[in-house]
Parts: C-alpha cells; structure tokens; sequence
C-alpha cells in the first residue's frame, strides 16, 4: 500500500534530505517554535539521495514507491528528537524557531569516525602541500 503525503504549504528555512557525516549521532533540542522532520532508514539508501525536498509530494510518493518507509514528526518548544548515524533525514522551520543540535561519536564508531576525519585532513594537508 502506497502511503499518501499531500504538499507542505509551509514556504520556510528547511534542510534539504541529507545524512550527517562521519557516523555522528545527533540530538536536535526545540527551544522556540516548531519544525517538521522526515526521516529514513538507512536501509533503503537506494530510494533516496542527498538534496532531496520529501516534503515535495511527488519526491515523496516515489522515495514510499521504491519500497522506503518514510517517519514524520514534529518538534515542538521542549521537544528533541534523536537521529542515529547514516539515517536520512529533512527537516522544515514553521516559522521562527530557535533550536540547539548536539553531535556526537559513541564509542562504538569512534574508529570510523577517527578514520574518516584523518582522512579529511590528510586530504587538505596534500592540498596545501601542492599548491
């Protein structure tokens, strides 16, 4: 069964659908206002890519197509919402907000963490040593 996601007529700041990088987990903390988030699993990465709107019905109805279950909610002054490493997720303001994001490495994916970031530096330290 398809599920049906009417059009957001909400025209404010969001986040384009994204996953944060280096295995990071993350807390998104309301302190004034509301937003509206959408995520997915990172099971069905194959339904879904970076920069997509999934408060476009017509991204939506093809990401719930390819076989991806989308979660919505909506964070409200006090609330957080905890997002795992590599899911997606897209987020939209409704208005004026204030909101607190904490990132962080358990210690589970610290070696992958501290793996990607040695990469990353080692990668602008030949950038600068060539230029």
């Amino acid at each position: 069964m398809t599920q049906q996601f009417r059009d957001s007529s909400l025209r404010h700041v969001s986040s384009p659908l994204h996953t944060d990088s280096f295995f990071v987990n993350s807390v998104l903390t309301m302190i004034v206002g509301e937003e509206k988030a959408r995520l997915v699993s990172p099971s069905p990465t194959f339904a879904v890519s970076n920069g997509q709107d999934l408060f476009n019905s017509e991204i939506t109805n093809d990401v719930l197509e390819r076989g991806a279950e989308i979660f919505e909610g909506t964070i409200s002054a006090g609330d957080a919402i905890y997002i795992p490493p590599r899911w997606w997720h897209n987020v939209i303001n409704c208005g004026f907000t204030i909101a607190v994001q904490n990132l962080h490495v358990d210690t589970h994916r610290f070696s992958l963490f501290e793996q990607q970031m040695r990469g990353r530096v080692m990668y602008f330290k030949l950038k600068l040593q060539n230029s």
